[in-house]
């Protein structure tokens, strides 16, 4: 005969080992994340630093884009050597080991970052926007002293965003015990998360695909007007001429939007959920 007692032992018995069950799979996930992190430190530092290196020994490519370009790779290679490691650590320990003071660095570095790299990758696809659709004022906005301007307030900008949560004005940074990591915490029911989100995020994001629907509208309507042109021998060398041009700063501008895309898909669910 078997008592309730007994029932009731079982029933804890198998409790405990679908726990332990479930507490095994969690550690192999965090190991697993770790790993991919570890993965994208090596693979970010190393990427970032050759395209930086590239791009200052070359003076070919000496350009406003170009100085947008490794204003990013700046950017992402901080992101990658000052934030990733952490989070490889949080995974790994599966809780904050690092101390109070790092966990406000942390987060506040991190948000900077992201935030750098949006604004960034927003101010290089303006960029390809006024080089495609407005042409003759090109040269007027992007001179070397105005890209120099527009880098420093990328980065300003970034930094400014976050210095009131910083201080403790509008939200802390601090340890969120739910997603067991250091992040933007209420005071007094209030933090910067919404006005981030829509400033930091969703502006510059919606920039960005107004920009490349202009863009792509501009050389749909270009490309008709030089099939609509005469076969004679000038205009046609000119046609290819700006065949040639505009395909490379295609070139440039599908790699701008393919790296836009990319970060969406890595940022776009995380910054929903949050």
């Amino acid at each position: 005969m078997v008592d309730s007692t007994t029932i009731a032992a079982m029933e804890m018995l198998n409790v405990t080992e679908t726990e332990s069950s479930l507490m095994h799979e969690r550690k192999e996930f965090m190991y697993f994340a770790a790993f991919c992190i570890i993965v994208s430190i090596i693979v970010g530092l190393s990427g970032n630093l050759l395209t930086i290196v590239a791009l200052v020994q070359c003076p070919r490519v000496r350009s406003a884009p170009a100085a947008f370009i490794i204003s990013l790779c700046v950017a992402d290679f901080l992101f990658c050597a000052l934030s990733l490691p952490f989070s490889a650590s949080r995974f790994i320990h599966q809780r904050w080991i690092h101390g109070d003071v790092l966990c406000v660095i942390f987060p506040f570095m991190r948000y900077v970052n992201v935030g750098l790299s949006l604004l960034s990758i927003t101010a290089i696809t303006i960029n390809r926007y006024v080089l495609i659709a407005h042409q003759k004022v090109y040269e007027k906005i992007y001179r070397k002293r105005y890209i120099s301007l527009m880098i420093a307030a990328v980065w300003l900008f970034s930094f400014a965003m976050l210095l009131p949560t910083l201080i403790g004005a509008w939200g802390r940074f601090g340890y969120d015990k739910n997603i067991l990591s250091c992040s933007i915490l209420k005071v007094n029911g209030r933090s910067s998360k919404t006005f981030l989100f829509i400033f930091g995020f969703l502006i510059p994001c919606i920039t960005i695909i107004v920009c490349y629907a202009r863009i792509f509208w501009v050389i749909k309507r270009s490309a008709n007007r030089v099939r609509g042109h005469s076969n004679s021998e000038t205009k046609e060398q000119k046609k290819d001429r700006d065949a040639k041009k505009r395909k490379e700063e295609w070139r440039v501008t599908r790699m701008v939007l393919i790296i836009f895309c990319s970060f969406l898909v890595c940022y776009l669910p995380i910054t929903i959920v949050k």
